[in-house]
């Protein structure tokens, strides 16, 4: 557990001083850079989990690599993310063709795979160390309903106070707060909050 806590620690303390080693990147570029990677996420029907393992290791990378990333290079950088992620996440990960495709060739699947090594190295080869918000949102829906079954009976009748029941009302909810909580994740702003 105490390996775990350590880990959890990096990342938040990570995150604080995201483009302290990054001279060439700004706040923008990795907004625009998520929005496209949300984009070919949703193109290769990817779980909303993979999304959010993506930006946590580009973001940890970012911070830990002892070498300046050029702004040519940052693409590169996502797309190594999302395809380590979803090797991670899904159960049948697009090839790593699909991805570099994805890029319009800009990067070469020659390239993903040097660039997953130095990734690799650079996050000590721990994929493990990742706490996402999709993570603990689900956590927190989970509890929610749990309490809702318990302490708040006598105004399910009344309300539809789940998020995670089977129904179209209690899905739309559901969604609703993942968007509000992608928003946040995507913002150089949440990062300063540990």
């Amino acid at each position: 557990m105490l390996k775990k806590e350590q880990d959890l620690k990096q990342v938040q303390n990570d995150a604080a001083s995201l483009f302290k080693n990054q001279p060439e990147l700004t706040a923008e570029m990795r907004i625009l850079l998520l929005d496209w990677i949300a984009q070919v996420s949703s193109d290769y029907a990817l779980k909303r989990q993979t999304f959010h393992l993506t930006m946590q290791m580009i973001d940890a990378f970012l911070t830990r690599c002892p070498r300046a990333i050029p702004t040519y290079e940052f693409q590169k950088v996502g797309i190594t993310c999302l395809h380590m992620a979803a090797k991670i996440e899904e159960i049948y990960p697009p090839h790593i063709k699909s991805f570099a495709e994805s890029t319009n060739d800009s990067v070469s699947t020659e390239d993903m795979i040097q660039e997953e090594f130095e990734i690799s190295a650079v996050l000590d080869w721990n994929f493990e160390q990742f706490q996402t918000p999709y993570l603990w949102t689900t956590w927190f829906m989970k509890r929610w309903d749990e309490y809702v079954d318990d302490s708040l009976s006598y105004l399910m009748q009344q309300f539809s106070l789940k998020f995670l029941e089977g129904h179209k009302e209690s899905h739309k909810k559901f969604l609703t707060f993942l968007n509000f909580v992608d928003m946040i994740a995507i913002s150089e702003e949440s990062k300063q909050y540990s």
